[in-house]
């Protein structure tokens, strides 16, 4: 998930480079998070119809159904149930755990944005503003290490990981990519496990191996990942997948379960590239213009 977190602030603070202002950057955001999720909740939905134990008739008048979908596309949690649906599973009735980062994720691009339109996102400014977060981030952690991590716990872990991917994008031309350096952190953040600085060293060492881990020269992957996007896809359907998969299968194994999840989540994601989510981010022209032009008659009117 730290992972996740850094690469996103990397890209999406590209993304907002080349956006013409904060409201592009959230349109932009928004069609990449919410129409795949909502044909994904769709589909979730529809398929209790087959693996529900309650029956048809008593699944489509539960109140539970129209919750599941309020709450997931609402981004409010991630562990919303469906009735009768994976209770005996080794996660009972969690019907798509993974989602629950999706808030969090969103709230980082809001703030991306609010940033952006004050003028804070420069080298000058960030080099400034950048230590003071971490420093905060990191010494709110440490003061609550050892409990079970709540909310804010969890943003500002996030945020943390968010921020550095900016800060990578950022000072791009400055920050060295080596091996070297990698192993120095993966060795700074083993000494620290188990501590206070485990959250904030984790966080900047696994990205900063992620990132130069995408140097290696992979054109073959390069260029396919270039034409069919299947991280958000695979995100959203692999949970709903293995459960699945664990109920129609419940002695499937570890290794059959991972392989065949996999695969049926990567099949079902090009789908969702290629129907849903390539799709609407190529109208993402339109709805600007959509928002945009009432506004500035309203704004002309007066």
């Amino acid at each position: 998930v730290n992972v996740f977190f850094v690469l996103s602030g990397l890209t999406v603070a590209a993304s907002l480079a080349r956006c013409r202002n904060s409201l592009d950057f959230i349109i932009a955001r928004a069609l990449r998070i919410f129409p795949g999720l909502i044909v994904c909740t769709i589909v979730i939905v529809a398929s209790g119809l087959l693996l529900a134990e309650c029956g048809v008739a008593n699944y489509l008048k539960d109140a539970r159904v129209l919750e599941y979908m309020v709450k997931t596309i609402s981004l409010s949690t991630g562990a919303a149930e469906l009735p009768g649906l994976f209770r005996h599973n080794p996660y009972p009735s969690v019907v798509n755990g993974s989602l629950w980062t999706l808030k969090f994720e969103f709230l980082c691009y809001l703030l991306l944005a609010l940033m952006g339109s004050m003028r804070l996102l420069t080298p000058g400014m960030m080099a400034k503003l950048l230590p003071i977060g971490f420093v905060a981030a990191a010494a709110f952690l440490a003061y609550r290490h050892g409990g079970q991590p709540d909310q804010i716990e969890q943003f500002a872990r996030f945020w943390l990981s968010f921020s550095f991917g900016v800060a990578l994008f950022l000072f791009r031309d400055r920050i060295v990519l080596s091996w070297g350096v990698a192993v120095g952190l993966w060795a700074a953040m083993w000494f620290v496990l188990g501590t206070g600085l485990e959250r904030t060293v984790a966080p900047i060492a696994i990205g900063y191996l992620a990132v130069v881990l995408g140097t290696v020269r992979l054109r073959w992957l390069r260029h396919a990942t270039n034409k069919l996007d299947l991280s958000y896809g695979v995100y959203i359907y692999s949970w709903p997948i293995s459960q699945a998969v664990l109920t129609a299968w419940p002695d499937v194994g570890t290794a059959n379960l991972i392989c065949l999840s996999a695969l049926l989540a990567m099949g079902i994601a090009a789908l969702s590239w290629r129907l849903v989510e390539k799709l609407s981010l190529n109208a993402r022209k339109q709805v600007y213009d959509l928002v945009t032009v009432p506004l500035l008659q309203i704004r002309l009117s007066r």
